[in-house]
């Protein structure tokens, strides 16, 4: 429990002035304040923690006490798949059990590794987080399966294990095909070291999230699907987030999305009467802990936008099974879809006189395509996300500003908002799988580091791509789709990481960019396009004072 009457928290920022924006704002209009708010400038950061005391960083770990726990075997590696599994190739789907279910969450949520710095150790874990702050939590509900109790379950990763939350009631065994994944965020856990612009980040984590998930799925065979029309408050209700009692001096957690992973495509009417039989769970058991017993701030603002972009998400309900992309297998890695996603890290560092040769980077603009993947919810076909390539050291290639493009033809609304000058002159090569544009030469990554925080990783990357979106136009139409935007750069970014580590180098995502300077390099004026997420692609320099260990120690893995 946390002794949270010991300490009053320092209000950091504070609320909108419903005066000063007129009464009772528009849920639209507040996304945009917030949006507006929380961008970096090179005066000023957003709002953030004056100071950070790291030796009371929250928890990064959920726990209910008072629950039943299962380990989970760690069985991923005997489930062994083509690294080309990832990018679309069609897998046999591997049966539903135990073991399985293991495999997939230990390649998704689980923990990939534990490092160390003198005094200092810390885990990672498959899907990447802002700051290594993993705000998402996940929840599965099953049933049928062989050693498992029909149940809601909350994963436990630093053990690999599901802790019991609730049974289904007797003869109420859900008719879906496969089990359900319910995604909930703790923004806490981002706010502790980022202030107001973490409901921004914990978004970007959930859809890394949901890339993982997506990554672990497509290695095993199996189909997802998100439910639709699936309001908050029945979220809440189904994943006991609303059970006051049980987070009862505890960090709140708010519902996200629930998905449903089967071994084949399932048609959404089926998951629907699926997922209705599970309001008859009971018996609810566990406490939830408590992750910072002593929070030295609040951010008002993060409640506020959190409420303002509740409701129905209308992410696609269909899993999608297409071509796959064309994969050049010489250009890969030796390893399997599994040991990829375990060895998978975010780069710390670049090396600043590295080139990415011109083959290897046609390559991963193939490997980018997302309508390849079977499990990827084809997010990007619905042109609200561009890709802007800021190349620094790419063979054969002129450094400078490039687009990745949708269609053949140009985005004209766009095209009309970007600087007037840039040249749009046609990158034209028969191995390019997707339309490319060159926008500008620029050969400054002192400038590149400038814009993105000052941060190194910037300009010694070999290349810069930027996620573009099509901002007001999606927050017009519903509020939500701030989270939802969020979400598909974050599940295109993890796409990033995969093909980038696919090809032997490194990816990491930059949070961290002064939002407006970055639209000025663009020539965008006004605020229907906005920068959401940047990454970098190069060549990892190594800390080789680290020290690494295996992600479960203390178990014995048949792997």
């Amino acid at each position: 429990m946390c002794p949270r009457g010991f300490f009053q928290p320092k209000i950091g920022g504070h609320l909108f002035d419903p005066e000063a924006h007129a009464a009772a704002p528009p849920s639209q209009r507040l996304v945009k304040m917030y949006h507006e708010r929380t961008k970096h400038r090179l005066q000023r950061y957003a709002e953030g923690p004056e100071t950070l005391d790291w030796e009371s960083q929250p928890n990064p770990f959920r726990k209910f006490e008072g629950t039943i726990s299962s380990r989970l075997p760690l069985s991923a590696l005997d489930f062994s798949s083509s690294i080309t599994a990832l990018f679309g190739e069609p897998q046999e789907p591997v049966p539903l059990s135990l073991e399985s279910l293991g495999a997939f969450l230990e390649l998704s949520l689980a923990l990939n590794a534990w490092k160390s710095l003198g005094p200092d150790r810390w885990a990672l874990r498959c899907a990447p987080s802002s700051g290594n702050l993993h705000p998402i939590e996940a929840y599965l509900i099953t049933s049928g399966i062989a050693g498992l109790v029909d149940a809601l379950y909350h994963y436990e990763p630093q053990d690999h294990a599901l802790e019991r939350r609730a049974h289904l009631k007797d003869g109420q065994r859900t008719l879906c095909s496969g089990f359900f994944v319910g995604l909930s965020s703790i923004y806490w856990r981002e706010a502790w070291k980022y202030g107001e612009r973490a409901f921004r980040y914990t978004h970007l984590d959930l859809g890394h999230v949901i890339g993982s998930l997506s990554a672990a799925a497509s290695s095993l065979g199996w189909q997802i699907s998100a439910i639709s029309q699936l309001d908050t408050e029945t979220l809440a209700t189904l994943l006991g987030t609303n059970r006051s009692e049980d987070f009862r001096g505890a960090e709140p957690e708010c519902p996200e999305i629930l998905l449903n992973v089967a071994p084949r495509p399932v048609h959404e009417s089926q998951n629907q009467h699926g997922y209705e039989a599970l309001c008859s769970l009971g018996d609810w058991q566990g406490q939830a802990n408590c992750l910072d017993p002593r929070p030295m701030y609040r951010w008002p603002v993060i409640d506020q936008v959190q409420q303002a972009t509740v409701g129905v998400g209308n992410l696609p309900t269909e899993s999608f099974s297409q071509e796959p992309v064309r994969v050049e297998k010489r250009l890969l890695t030796n390893l399997t879809a599994g040991q990829l996603i375990q060895h998978r890290r975010s780069a710390q560092a670049f090396d600043p006189d590295s080139y990415l040769p011109y083959e290897q980077f046609l390559h991963l603009l193939t490997l980018l395509e997302t309508t390849g993947n079977s499990s990827d919810f084809d997010l990007i076909m619905t042109g609200e996300i561009h890709f802007i390539l800021w190349i620094h050291r790419v063979q054969e290639m002129t450094p400078g500003l490039y687009l990745i493009g949708h269609e053949k033809n140009i985005d004209s609304a766009l095209q009309s908002s970007l600087n007037p000058e840039f040249e749009w002159a046609p990158i034209y090569d028969a191995k390019l799988t997707v339309p490319l544009w060159r926008l500008g030469s620029l050969d400054n990554p002192q400038l590149a580091k400038k814009i993105h925080c000052h941060q190194s990783i910037a300009s010694d990357a070999m290349l810069l791509i930027g996620c573009i979106s099509d901002f007001s136009s999606a927050i017009d139409r519903s509020s939500w789709n701030y989270r939802g935007l969020h979400w598909k750069c974050g599940m295109l970014g993890h796409r990033i990481y995969l093909s980038a580590e696919a090809l032997g180098y490194r990816a990491t995502g930059i949070g961290c960019f002064f939002d407006d300077d970055y639209h000025s390099l663009l020539g965008l004026s006004d605020a229907r396009y906005q920068a959401l997420y940047h990454l970098a692609v190069g060549k990892p320099l190594l800390d080789h004072r680290i020290e690494d260990f295996p992600p479960y120690p203390h178990r014995i893995s048949k792997n």
